[in-house]
């Protein structure tokens, strides 16, 4: 295949493949996404456009769906849904066919569409809803019975709980009794369950319902097995809490803090004002200090009323997390504290932190697995290689900075596909300006708590990732390190194809498991060594162990303070944030932990602002770092890397909260001159005429054997 920048070779090879080699599931997969794009394009169509036209389209698509399936059965539900719900005549035989079918599957599985998944349930009752048929008596099965059972419902996450409230709804059906021992489902329930499960954006994402069974469940307290009796006992705990901890006086005690813009409160009174019990107890145990030192102290109330409420043992069949088997085997043989604080904090909780991404980062490596396996990747590359080339990157370099979105170390990992030396090494030393999962908490902390959730901050953050990336290639080329010929772009262009399952899973697991490998070796050392930190200190004079240890006192806490004067030109001389910062070198979410009891009145939105520049740009976490040392293969290399990430991100945050402070008239002589130097510097190095070769010299195009 021809290089070439025309948008037009990738439909078509892509197509001609599919259609060529693709077996009856391809072809039938693809004949039902068609069918629905065709019908939802008569969305986007011109206001202008005739009903003719309007009409002649529907009808096409009515028609490919009917002859593309000329006999429906199971599992063509959304063929039949978009061909008839187009309100155009459809041969009687053709639905017949799909009903027909529906009731014989039925027959021979005694009513059982599934045992597991009750989205096929769903699914059914929208294709017979939608050709005139009821699904409450088909071959003498109700299909709505199951949807009654809110615990198997809800357990496979918000899409389940989505395609139940669809199927209800497309004929107004009435939710059946559900069988005793089982817990009746209505629909403000399913809607509750989808709400809870609502990110701050609006939106919902994939693999958390798995992220937080890890993190609440397998790592956690525990969890309800297969969910039985999860639905009962929020409903219970629910209406223990409107009894007994959301009483008028607490109620107006978070009132009034978040009137005060106390961290936190407007969590909490959100929670209650939605009656959202497992939001509550996560706002108030991340910031109920803050409260309390503000002068709005809520604990007595709920700690007290904590201890008489419903067990979550009692519903169901409970199986505890690992920490408690652990903690409670430990008490059994009598450990000393130190050595449980260890194993529990250290251990079982660095553990903990690195499974806790796994099932988000999985989904991402499917996903990145598909795009590479059908060709598509290759193509991205190709054509950000004119992009990239302005600011000394290689267009390969955008997909580690891709992947980078997801987690750094896999992002860095990805740069071994680049072939030129010089263009790997800038990749892995700018791919981790992107902020990726674990910084995002971060943004939305500084977000909600002193920016009041303004829309502006989240995108700006990685604006500046991206700035970053394009300000460090153009300096660094301009250095006898990055300097040189260009290199020459060579890279095979696959033709589209479809992936095999096998190949995608392979993909998936080599990438997440040298993840967890990377990951999990260095994050559990460094949590181990954090810990130590935080727990070692000295008290009335004298070094000791306490699991209660002040973080001022601690180790962790004497050496933040004694390196907090580093950040005084920038804003945050705090001790709390010294100590954040070095422990988002460990994880970059750990900085949230530090700050979930930070004062943020000591902090100013200009100075929240540079610290969040400082955490997004500065050295990645410490399992990063073992994949820039591993893919760099040299210290001294690796060294630099770092030490160029802090000192860019010192002087971005500089040049921020120094000239910010100049427009609010509170800048500092000596600051300002000397912000004003470094972005001078900065403008120097991009402007600076620097010509590299459009020649490519003979030993620059030899390939290595």
């Amino acid at each position: 295949m021809m290089l070439s920048h025309r948008s037009s070779m990738f439909l078509r090879p892509m197509l001609g493949r599919v259609f060529e080699n693709g077996g009856t599931m391809m072809k039938r997969f693809l004949t039902i996404f068609l069918t629905l794009v065709l019908l939802l394009g008569l969305f986007a169509l011109p206001a202008g456009a005739s009903s003719a036209t309007l009409d002649t389209a529907a009808k096409k698509a009515a028609a490919f769906a009917v002859s593309s399936v000329p006999h429906p059965g199971a599992g063509d539900d959304w063929a039949v849904i978009g061909a008839v719900r187009g309100g155009f005549d459809i041969p009687e035989h053709w639905t017949d066919s799909y009903y027909r079918a529906i009731a014989a599957r039925l027959q021979e599985t005694n009513g059982v569409l599934s045992k597991t998944r009750l989205t096929e349930y769903a699914r059914v009752i929208l294709g017979l809803t939608a050709i005139g048929e009821n699904p409450r008596n088909v071959a003498g099965y109700n299909l709505l019975a199951p949807l009654a059972d809110y615990d198997a419902a809800t357990q496979p996450g918000v899409t389940s709980a989505a395609y139940v409230l669809l199927a209800l709804d497309c004929g107004n059906y009435k939710i059946p009794t559900v069988e005793e021992g089982k817990t009746q489902a209505t629909r403000p329930m399913y809607v509750d369950f989808m709400l809870g499960r609502q990110l701050s954006d609006g939106g919902w994402a994939i693999g958390t319902f798995a992220t937080d069974w890890t993190n609440d469940g397998l790592f956690g307290d525990g969890w309800h097995l297969f969910g039985i009796g999860a639905g009962q006992y929020e409903e219970a705990i629910t209406d223990y809490a409107k009894e007994n901890i959301w009483t008028e006086e607490l109620s107006a005690t978070v009132e009034d803090a978040a009137a005060a813009g106390v961290v936190g409160a407007g969590d909490l009174l959100g929670a209650i004002e939605e009656e959202d019990f497992g939001g509550f107890d996560e706002a108030y145990g991340t910031f109920g200090d803050s409260l309390a030192e503000a002068g709005f102290d809520i604990s007595e109330t709920v700690e007290a009323a904590m201890e008489e409420a419903p067990d979550t043992s009692e519903y169901g069949v409970w199986v505890p997390g690992i920490p408690v088997l652990v903690e409670n085997g430990l008490n059994a043989i009598g450990c000393a504290d130190w050595l449980s604080g260890l194993i529990l904090d250290g251990i079982v909780g660095g553990v903990g932190a690195v499974l806790g991404f796994v099932p988000q980062m999985l989904v991402l490596f499917i996903f990145l697995a598909f795009l590479e396996s059908c060709g598509y990747m290759a193509r991205i590359a190709f054509v950000m290689d004119r992009i990239f080339r302005k600011f000394g990157l290689s267009g390969k370099s955008f997909i580690p900075m891709l992947i980078g979105t997801g987690c750094g170390v896999p992002g860095i990992m990805a740069s071994r596909t680049i072939e030129n030396d010089r263009d790997r090494k800038m990749t892995i030393m700018t791919t981790t300006f992107i902020p990726c999962g674990a910084k995002v908490p971060i943004i939305a902390l500084i977000a909600s708590a002193l920016f009041g959730g303004a829309w502006w901050v989240a995108p700006s953050a990685y604006f500046v990732g991206v700035a970053a990336i394009v300000i460090s290639g153009i300096m660094l080329k301009k250095t006898k390190m990055f300097a040189g010929d260009p290199a020459p772009f060579v890279m095979e262009l696959p033709a589209y194809h479809m992936p095999t399952f096998g190949n995608i899973m392979r993909s998936m697991w080599e990438r997440g498991s040298s993840f967890i490998r990377k990951a999990g070796t260095i994050i559990l050392l460094s949590s181990i060594v954090i810990w130590a930190g935080s727990c070692f200190g000295f008290v009335d004079g004298s070094f000791g162990f306490s699991s209660e240890m002040e973080l001022e006192n601690s180790v962790l806490g004497l050496i933040g303070g004694a390196i907090s004067w580093i950040f005084a030109p920038l804003g945050f001389n705090n001790i709390k944030a010294t100590i954040a910062t070095i422990m988002g070198l460990v994880a970059k979410e750990e900085v949230v932990g530090v700050f979930g009891v930070l004062d943020f009145e000591e902090m100013t939105r200009l100075a929240a602002y540079s610290f969040l520049i400082f955490n997004l740009l500065c050295a990645p976490c410490f399992a990063a770092i073992g994949a820039i040392r591993r893919e760099m293969n040299s210290a001294k290399w690796t060294w630099f890397a770092i030490g160029y990430q802090c000192v860019f991100a010192y002087a971005m945050s500089l040049i921020v909260y120094q000239l910010g402070m100049l427009f609010t008239g509170a800048g500092s002589v000596i600051g300002v001159i000397f912000a004003a130097a470094v972005l001078g510097f900065i403008l120097y190095m991009l402007f600076r005429p620097y010509k590299e070769s459009n020649v490519l010299n003979a030993d620059s195009m030899k390939m290595n054997a």
